[in-house]
């Protein structure tokens, strides 16, 4: 009778752990997109201007904790591509004009937050949080100098995220979504730069709105 007891008792601890477990998700999502950055300097005297918006893009996984009944906490690996482009101008003595290339290693740190159904299996989402972004590959896609102005970019970044979209589920476990997100940077691309009395501390910073297509199960 013992025997019997304590199987029952483990059998339903098993299952308990398996619907807490079930409860959780893994999302796959590609997230095609635009990038763009924005420059200054300090003093702001010297005429930068960001002049480059073109293809970004994300692809990662992200495992969610229910954390509670319709929040979750999203941890994961994303890859990033970005690029922030700039120019001093035609007036100055020093004419500066270059693009660069910059990927990532993203690890975020998101809270997502879903609403009841708004229609048959259709609910939407929100989320926001932090990320860590490691520099795994750069370089200089277009210069006019002999050259970079810029010598060297940081190794690592940090930003933040805001999104919200609406997410399909089509069977007991799978779901679809589709959705919007802006991620701003945090810190300056920049490390080091050619060393002149001309020219100020040029800093530069990256955005990125994307379309984040996925699946979650």
């Amino acid at each position: 009778m013992k025997k019997k007891h304590l199987l029952l008792l483990c059998s339903l601890l098993t299952f308990n752990y398996m619907i807490s477990f079930a409860e959780d998700q893994v999302s796959i999502f590609i997230s095609p997109g635009i990038s763009f950055g924005h420059v200054h300097t300090d003093p702001d005297n010297a005429g930068f201007t960001s002049n480059s918006v073109g293809f970004g893009g994300k692809v990662g996984a992200l495992y969610g904790w229910n954390i509670k009944d319709n929040y979750y906490l999203c941890s994961g690996m994303v890859f990033v591509a970005q690029q922030i482009g700039f120019e001093n101008g035609t007036k100055q003595a020093q004419q500066i004009n270059e693009q660069h290339k910059i990927q990532y290693l993203q690890i975020p740190v998101l809270v997502k937050l879903y609403t009841g159904e708004v229609a048959l299996d259709l609910r939407c989402y929100a989320t926001a949080g932090l990320i860590g972004a490691f520099k795994v590959n750069n370089w200089v896609a277009d210069t006019k100098s002999p050259k970079p102005f810029i010598t060297k970019l940081n190794i690592c970044n940090f930003n933040v995220l805001l999104g919200f979209g609406a997410e399909y589920q089509f069977s007991l476990s799978t779901s679809v979504f589709a959705g919007l997100s802006y991620q701003l940077g945090l810190r300056t691309f920049f490390a080091a730069q050619q060393e002149t009395q001309q020219l100020p501390v040029l800093y530069g910073y990256g955005h990125i709105i994307t379309v984040d297509i996925g699946i979650v199960v």
